[in-house]
Parts: C-alpha cells; structure tokens; sequence
C-alpha cells in the first residue's frame, strides 16, 4: 500500500521489470503498474528530493524526471548561490515550493539543455546580475504553473533573459520586476517566445519594454499585460528583427513616454485583443509604431491617451518605412491633442477596411485622426465618427468606397459610394459593450441605421480583395443580403416605425425594438430647433437657410460664415488659405514647424522665421 504524503530523502526514477506476473516491488515510493502492450512492469518514483537548496541540485544532478520535492506545505527555500541547470531535467515543485534568490543573485541559470520548471514561485532573484534576475535561459526552457517575482536584473530581463533556442512560457504570472530592458522578460534573436494563459504585471523599466522586449519570433495566447511601467513601450516593445503575435489577449493600463501599450520597431499582429486605458505623454498611448509593420484584426483600441495619436501613432521617416493596416477593427474612446484616434506622420503607410472609428477626442486637431507629411490612407467599408484632420502635408487618400462619416466631410472620402455629413441619429451606432465576441465594440442599433447594409456583398474584402466573412465579433458577415459598414454587422430587425422623430433602435444582444423619441436639446443656437421637424427628423434648420443674424448659411446645424466667401491667394506660405466656417475670418496659419522659404525658414505663428537655429555672434 502506497500512503499518500509519505517522503523520503531517496528519488526515484521509472525502473522497468520484464512480465507483469507481479508488479509490486514492495516499495512506498513507487508507484507499479503494468503495460499491457509490452508486458512490463513500471514503478514509477512517487517521494521526490528533500525541500532544500540541496535537494534540488542534487535533483538536477540525476536529470530526466520529473522530480517533486518533499515539501511540508508551502515551503520557501533561500538559495546561497546560483542553481546551475547543466542536464536535460524536469523539476516540479508541486505548487508549494517558492525558491529565493535573496536580492543577492540570479535564482536559476539554464544552460544549453532541455528544461522544464512546473509549479513553483522564483522570487527576489538578482543583486548585481546584468541578465535575467529570475531566470536565465541559454537552453530550451520551458515553464508550466510558474510565477518570477519581485527579480531584478541591471541590464535585461528583470525576470527572465530568454537567449537560447526556445522558450514556452504557460499559465505563468509575472510581476514586480524590474530592469533597464525588459521588466519581466526580455528576448534576445535567437530562438522563439512563447506565451499562453499568463499575467504579465506591475513590472517596470528604465528604458525599453515594460514587461516585454523583444527581438525575435514571440507568439502571445489568451495573456494579460497591465499597470507596467517602462519609457518605450508601457507593457511591450518589439525591437528591431522582431516579430510579435497577441492572440486574444489583452494590453491595458501600462503607462510610458511613447507606446503606452505596445512600441514596435518590429511587425506586430493583433487578433482578437484588447489595447486599452494606456497613457503616454508623447505618441502612441495604445500603440506606437516607428517602423515596420502592424496588422490589427477583430482587435479594439479604446481608452487610450497621449499627445499625438490616443489610440494609434504610426510613423515612418527615411530610409524607414512603415504598414499599418486595420481589419474589422474598433478604433474608440482614445483622447489626444492631435488624432484622437489614429496620428500618422512621416511616410506611413495607413490602410483601414470595415473598421468603426467612434468616440474619440482631440484637444487641438483630428477626434477621428490627424495627418501629416506624405502619409498614405486607404480607406475601405468603414464608418467613421469624428473629424479628420491635416497638418503640413502633401499626402495621399485613396478611397475604395462605402466609407460613411459623420458628422462631416472631413476625412477627403470621394468616391460616389462614400456618404459622408451624416448626423448622428442616423449614424444610429450604440455604445462601446459586449455586443458578443471577445472584445468590446458598437454594433448599428436597427435597420434604420446608414450603416446597415451600405456594402454590397460582393464589396465585403479586405483591400487586396480578399472576402471577409466575418466581422470583429466572428459573427458571420453578411448578415442578410448586403454588409453593414464598419467592424460589426447588424443582427436586429426592421425596427423603423416610420415616424421620422422617434429613434429606432434595437438591442443587438436581446434583439428588441425600441423607439424612443428624438430630443433637441434646448439652445440659442440660431440654426437649430428646439424640437424635432416632423417633416426631417431633424433637430437643425434646413441647410441653407439664412442665419438668423442675416449673414451666412445654416450647414448642418450651425451657422456658416464662410458661405460664398472665397479666400484670395494672400501670399504668405505660411497660412491655409480657407475660410473658418464659426468666424468667417480668412486664412488660418500652418501648424508651427512647417517649412517655409524653400526650407530656409519654419512657420511660427502664421508667419516664415528665417531665424530659427540662426546664432548671430557678437559683433563687437
């Protein structure tokens, strides 16, 4: 009878015994049982190595495994120096075993081998260690049901220093580790990263990577990065020869100067996940991305703040380039000085298809998106809810048509398919929720939504024409004969009551009508009403009614001043010749910066500074 708990100082490894007559070899610490296919008995180790420093040397010294430890409970042992890991071992710790570097060096150091660390805790690995507080890994490392805390490293890896021909990485918690690069683990280009099921928290660096930096082949599943803290990259920076995929995860509340959530040097997948309530004070707050390549799919950036582009920034300046492309993805609630939403600068290249743009705010230019230099923007089947807007630029816009934007005509959308000034009520979008899937998005209230079948079915592809069969939810796309415009394809019915002022909505989850009444909010605005028209649905004054003050035009609920105005040539580079529509003044003047004077000069202010960087010396 084998008695369950019982420990011995001895281990034992799977020793075979031809014919399985008799299996029981009348030991505690085996456990006899027989193949039937080959007729031998297996008795298989059971007791484990003593719970020590000791122990799991000596466990290691053996190889193979895998080795459990004797541990009376929860057991931290304090290590006296490094653990050298020079043999192909399994080591399991049975969720009870927290080894301890002691703040005074590295914990586990594994050599080019076969490892793999089950159920135990590595904590306060570090003291003046330059790589891997934690762990370092030079083998093929992998770690099941393990936690690195509160490790630090000077260099890289406050956790881990992954640079050996593999690591894997499951159901595995890090957290409170610090180092220059790196906080929790950092990957150098060797072999791929591998995470799955896993908390990357709380973790914090001086430069580079939050939690993550890496530079080679990383795959992510179902994993959660928050609240860490770096100055490139809150949560992850992907570095030069990088490749990173987040499947279903999640990338949220990290803080940093650029990056919030993720900075890319690298090419950065997103399916299926969330980049969400990330700050920066530069550019970035979801995601900054300086050169290489981004591909988003049924992904949501929501939440996010910077200085330039909330949500995204994507940039490129020669001889870098850059690609980022966005595919039934939400783009909402991202707040920012310039490009709420989305910024692009330099030479990126920005290519969106069924993507629902809403929500988003700018202190100074561009709720929707900003922007600047010779970027590229495609736009394809989307729905855009906001304002464009553009700086210094000599860019380029290529529409594939079905794009609506509301509530102008702001984003240079020009195809005949394109429908843009659309209020709204009859945008007819709901909140950012759980509309189904896993990630959150806003799905068109009723039928009576312009979203709702604006795209043929055969116009349902990606911009190389791929079809898209799905939207952001993996709801099937269409649903019905044509698509809905944006990330979600509408799943309620004909909910329109054909009353022009009531709003008719349907709950997308409970699939229920409801039409509740249009109401105009009170206001001294000369071209608005105070209730609904009847005869519109509307709240505003017909377009192109005479301002109440006798000059201008009412346009979309506001008064234009700028109707039939047109702004000569005043021949200062410096200045936008148009009309601004609240004041009725001509030229407005380029954003500061600009160059001017054949490159001799900057804008500042409306007018060309020949002496920026001019250093006049004295002349005596």
């Amino acid at each position: 009878v084998k008695t369950a708990g019982t420990t011995f100082a001895k281990n034992y490894t799977a020793i075979i015994q031809v014919g399985c007559s008799n299996c029981d070899d009348g030991d505690a610490c085996t456990d006899d049982s027989c193949d039937p296919v080959v007729d031998v008995c297996v008795h298989d180790g059971l007791c484990g190595f003593p719970c020590t420093e000791q122990g799991i040397r000596d466990a290691i010294a053996q190889g193979g495994g895998p080795h459990n430890f004797t541990c009376d409970g929860p057991t931290t042992v304090e290590t006296n120096a490094t653990i050298i890991i020079d043999k192909d071992v399994i080591l399991d710790g049975g969720g009870l075993l927290t080894v301890d570097g002691q703040n005074d060096h590295r914990v586990f150091y594994v050599y080019p081998y076969t490892v793999e660390l089950r159920g135990m805790t590595i904590t306060q690995g570090g003291g003046d260690v330059t790589y891997g507080g934690g762990i370092r890994n030079e083998g093929t490392l992998t770690l099941l049901d393990v936690a690195v805390t509160d490790s630090t490293a000077t260099g890289h890896g406050g956790a881990i220093y992954h640079h050996g021909p593999s690591m894997d990485l499951t159901r595995v918690t890090l957290t409170g580790n610090t180092a220059n690069i790196g906080g929790a683990i950092a990957a150098d280009s060797q072999g791929p990263l591998t995470i799955t099921d896993s908390v990357l928290s709380d973790n914090h660096v001086s430069a580079f990577g939050g939690a993550l930096r890496t530079s080679t082949t990383t795959t992510v599943n179902r994993s959660t990065f928050s609240h860490n803290m770096g100055l490139f990259g809150g949560a992850i920076m992907v570095y030069q020869d990088g490749a990173l995929a987040l499947y279903d995860s999640t990338v949220s509340g990290n803080r940093a100067q650029t990056g919030g959530g993720i900075y890319t040097y690298g090419d950065l997948v997103l399916d299926g996940s969330v980049v969400s309530d990330n700050v920066v004070t530069h550019g970035g707050g979801g995601i900054n991305q300086y050169e290489g390549t981004v591909a988003l799919s049924n992904a949501t950036v929501s939440g996010n703040s910077a200085q330039n582009g909330g949500g995204i920034a994507a940039t490129a300046y020669a001889p870098s380039t850059s690609s980022l492309t966005a595919i039934n993805t939400t783009i909402s609630g991202n707040s920012a000085q310039y490009g709420g939403g989305m910024y692009a600068a330099g030479s990126a290249s920005v290519a969106l298809a069924h993507v629902t743009v809403s929500g988003n705010t700018a202190g100074h230019e561009g709720s929707a998106g900003y922007g600047t230099d010779t970027v590229t923007v495609t736009y394809k089947n989307n729905l855009i809810e906001g304002t464009c807007a553009a700086g210094s630029t000599t860019g380029t816009i290529i529409s594939y048509g079905h794009n609506i934007e509301s509530p102008g005509n702001t984003c240079f959308l020009y195809q005949p398919t394109d429908i843009t000034g659309v209020t709204p009520g009859n945008l007819g979008i709901g909140a950012l929720q759980d509309n189904g899937g896993q990630t959150l998005t806003h799905a068109p209230l009723s039928a009576a939504s312009v979203a709702y079948n604006a795209v043929p079915a055969a116009a349902c592809t990606d911009h190389g024409g791929a079809p898209l069969v799905f939207d952001q939810r993996g709801f099937p796309r269409p649903d019905g004969l044509d698509c809905d415009a944006g990330a979600v394809e509408g799943t309620c019915p004909d909910c329109s009551d054909g009353v022009l002022c009531t709003q008719d909505r349907c709950d997308p989850v409970l699939q229920v009508c409801t039409n509740p009444s249009v109401v105009c909010p009170t206001d001294d605005i000369e071209c608005t009403m105070d209730v609904c028209d009847p005869a519109t649905g509307f709240c505003n004054v017909t377009d192109g009614t005479l301002c109440a003050s006798g000059v201008g035009l009412c346009m979309a609920g506001a008064c234009d001043l700028c109707a039939g105005v047109t702004c000569p040539d005043d021949g200062n580079e410096c200045t936008v010749d148009v009309c601004d529509w609240a004041t009725g003044a001509c030229y407005r003047p380029r954003s500061d910066g600009s160059s001017c004077a054949g490159g001799a000069g900057q804008c500042v202010d409306g007018a060309c500074d020949l002496c920026v960087d001019v250093t006049c010396p004295d002349d005596g």
